[in-house]
């Protein structure tokens, strides 16, 4: 069986509206194959998604939400040729399937079109391989718009979610010096073994003062 957190009513809050089914588990037709999900992130578009109800055209067929996530190959259709069963990939679904079909990653088994998944390195946990599209993809162009240049600074707040641990590494890979804001003591220390350069927790120190410190950290006063 397939279980399946799908969205029964539309326009509330998750809690209120998703439930845990069972489905039946896809098959694989010419030219796809079936992806056993080993991972699904849970991002806030997420939430967006099933606030607004972006599902709600597929209201008869149990929509499953779910952007992002990863797995391995686990039946291949007629004409495959690209990939076998055992295969860790990627499957692309925001706009053909989850919003084309109501057919998302909060699931075990999703079937998905060949040209669809991309394969994905034994090296990359799935933990990380399960939200490397919709995040990476926008945390990739966010950072490439700002153009900032190496050696300059970028300031961010909320350093410490997901998105703000991987501008820390991202930025370091590129030479740009990074000041964190966080609200807890206890993280400092991680974002800095990522590779952060200052992180400030801005409860302990008054605005007035966290201003003077930038001007130091960014013009050497």
């Amino acid at each position: 069986m397939n279980r399946a957190i799908v969205q029964r009513a539309f326009g509330g809050e998750p809690l209120d509206v998703l439930e845990l089914v069972e489905k039946e588990k896809p098959k694989a037709s010419a030219g796809h194959v079936v992806v056993k999900l080993t991972a699904r992130s849970i991002i806030p578009y997420d939430f967006v998604c099933i606030r607004q109800a972006d599902l709600e055209c597929f209201r008869d067929q149990q929509p499953v939400t779910g952007i992002d996530g990863c797995g391995i190959v686990d039946e291949v259709g007629e004409g495959v040729t690209k990939y076998k069963i055992g295969d860790r990939v990627i499957p692309i679904l925001l706009w053909k399937y989850l919003y084309g079909k109501g057919q998302g990653s909060w699931q075990d088994y999703i079937e998905v079109a060949e040209d669809d998944i991309i394969p994905c390195p034994e090296t990359i946990p799935d933990e990380v391989a399960a939200q490397l599209l919709m995040t990476e993809c926008a945390l990739y162009g966010s950072f490439m718009d700002l153009e900032i240049p190496q050696g300059e600074w970028f300031l961010q707040t909320a350093a410490n979610s997901n998105f703000g641990r991987q501008i820390i590494q991202l930025a370091k890979h590129r030479g740009i010096k990074t000041i964190n804001i966080v609200r807890r003591d206890n993280v400092i220390e991680a974002l800095k073994a990522l590779g952060a350069d200052e992180v400030i927790n801005f409860t302990k120190e008054e605005c007035g003062c966290l201003c003077e410190r930038w001007r130091n950290f960014i013009y050497g006063e």
